[in-house]
């Protein structure tokens, strides 16, 4: 099963992708996941006019940002909290596209430098994702105090953060491959 990572802020100093990084590290070591990691900030978004698939000439990286959320069989959406909701980086990002979204299983980790690790983004991407007949997981990873929970090297310090990613994994290959089979089974 093809799993695509997307990193959602462009942020300096962003601390996502600490979270990111243990994330990919955990399911490299625990799954059988083939990864790939969509930095939001590696491509040249511009602001929301239209739908990549709808516009006359689209850039070649948005292009290729759009095959690989295509070619994904699910997904996972690393995004920090910011003023109480998701950056607004990965909303613009997030609405160039529609169809790469349909009827993929979606998870969240969300992350915060305070103590509810990106609750409130947590419940807005979740309302996103259903608009675009994707399924969001019931079960997030959130990570409290971001700065102190992982280093810099993606190592989880803090031990419910760490349990936290492990029951997110275990539900999250569940909940993604039974989707990715019933998708295969019927086309």
């Amino acid at each position: 099963m093809k799993v695509t990572i997307v990193l959602g802020t462009t942020r300096r100093g962003r601390q996502s992708v600490k979270a990111a990084d243990a994330l990919i590290a955990y399911a490299k070591e625990h799954t059988t996941w083939e990864l790939d990691l969509l930095d939001i900030a590696a491509f040249p978004f511009p602001v929301f006019e239209e739908r990549v698939s709808k516009l006359n000439n689209p850039n070649p990286l948005l292009v290729e940002f759009s095959n690989r959320l295509d070619a994904a069989d699910a997904l996972i959406f690393v995004v920090p909290e910011y003023n109480g909701s998701m950056p607004g980086a990965f909303k613009n990002a997030f609405d160039h596209f529609y169809k790469e979204y349909r009827q993929k299983p979606i998870g969240l980790v969300c992350v915060s430098d305070g103590k509810f690790g990106g609750i409130q983004a947590s419940l807005q991407l979740q309302a996103l994702i259903l608009h675009v007949f994707a399924f969001p997981m019931p079960r997030k990873w959130l990570v409290p105090f971001i700065d102190k929970a992982i280093d810099e090297n993606g190592q989880v310090l803090d031990e419910q953060v760490l349990k936290g990613l492990v029951a997110f994994c275990k539900d999250y290959q569940w909940f993604a491959e039974a989707i990715y089979r019933q998708k295969q089974l019927n086309g």
